[in-house]
């Protein structure tokens, strides 16, 4: 019998295994974090620094786990200069119309004359 291109002797093909699926993250030097990206095919991993990463602050961005989900400090509302210091957002200065609220995590509207005018 011809059998996957092979002459073997009997009157069926023996069942053929699947090879095994490959990993589907890949490893990571010490220090970074395997992170899914969006819009690859499976199996589309980088390893990034989640402790001082921008736009993957504290973990991944698009997590499979809301226990690891990162922040895109670049997103924060009325932020003008951010960092990513030890897995959080540490915001040094906000945008015309913001304060920076205590923590430095953020911004918050000033309220005044300016946002009443260019509210969107």
């Amino acid at each position: 019998m011809l059998c996957n291109g092979q002459c073997l002797p009997g009157p069926s093909c023996p069942t053929v295994r699947p090879p095994l699926p490959r990993r589907a993250r890949s490893e990571c030097p010490e220090g970074l974090t395997s992170c899914p990206v969006p819009g690859r095919s499976f199996g589309g991993w980088d390893c990034i620094d989640t402790r001082n990463d921008l736009e993957s602050c504290g973990g991944c961005m698009y997590s499979v786990s809301s226990e690891t989900a990162g922040q895109d400090c670049t997103a924060l509302l009325g932020v003008n200069d951010v960092s990513c210091i030890k897995g959080q957002c540490a915001v040094r200065k906000c945008m015309l119309g913001y304060k920076l609220y205590e923590d430095h995590t953020h911004c918050v509207e000033s309220g005044g004359l300016f946002n009443q005018l260019f509210r969107i």
